[in-house]
């Protein structure tokens, strides 16, 4: 009887964790990713307890969780360019000129522009990288 409960327990854990680490994989916001990855460790750490390797598990907890996570919650919170922002400028730029405001449709394309560069120093690219690429494409080649 007490084997068939640790079999269910680990399968249950089991599942747990690979649902956790499918949702670091498939995820788009990546704060959602490393905090299914967070949860993915300690998942990972019970499965070790349920096999009596504590130190194992505390090892797990104490660096991977503690340490490295916390380390990869800061770069990407520090880091998070707000892709969002791009889309929603565009939604905002395609009311204005709908609206035929003139001056709203300046003043959002502004902001649009001002958030592609944003988006563009973040991917290490420039405004000349997406001039090529319409050269490319209206040149025929």
């Amino acid at each position: 009887m007490v084997i068939l409960f640790q079999t269910f327990l680990f399968y249950s854990f089991a599942a747990l964790l690979v649902g956790a680490a499918l949702g670091v994989i498939f995820s788009r916001n990546p704060v959602h990713s490393v905090m299914f990855l967070v949860f993915a460790f300690f998942q990972s750490a019970i499965l070790w307890l349920l096999i009596e390797a504590e130190f194992l598990a505390l090892v797990l907890v104490l660096v991977y969780v503690g340490a490295v996570m916390v380390l990869f919650l800061f770069v990407v919170m520090m880091l998070d360019v707000d892709v969002e922002e791009v889309g929603e400028e565009g939604v905002e730029l395609a009311l204005a000129a709908a609206a035929g405001d003139r001056d709203e449709v300046i003043d959002e394309a502004a902001d649009l522009l001002y958030h592609m560069m944003v988006l563009l120093a973040d991917q290490e690219l420039g405004l000349k990288d997406v001039c090529d690429r319409l050269r490319t494409r209206h040149s025929g080649g």
